[in-house]
């Protein structure tokens, strides 16, 4: 479970960055507000504007590591629907999908 999240507001990644930090060994939710760097799978760009809210996870799963992604877009479909979104879906592997726009 993670216990700490480290916030920026701008940062080159948040995968650069959560790879200062995983040596510690503790299970972190790295948050930035805007990434200069920001990218997706197989290193494609990723425009990371200001008023985002970009996401870099440090776990220690003791499930599949393929089963994470899939349930990441799961919980936040789930925090979006507590907010009264509907008409959500999933685009393998784990965009979130709003009247069939990415969130």
């Amino acid at each position: 479970m993670i216990k700490k999240i480290i916030r920026f507001e701008e940062v080159s990644s948040t995968q650069d960055t959560a790879r200062r930090f995983v040596h510690s060994n503790e299970e972190l939710a790295i948050v930035a507000f805007s990434q200069k760097r920001g990218r997706g799978r197989q290193r494609r760009v990723w425009y990371s504007p200001s008023g985002g809210i970009y996401l870099s996870l440090i776990l220690f799963p003791q499930v599949r590591l393929t089963s994470i992604p899939f349930l990441a877009a799961l919980t936040v479909i789930k925090v979006l629907e507590d907010f009264g979104f509907s008409r959500l879906s999933i685009l393998w592997p784990n965009d979130v999908l709003l009247n069939n726009r990415k969130v």
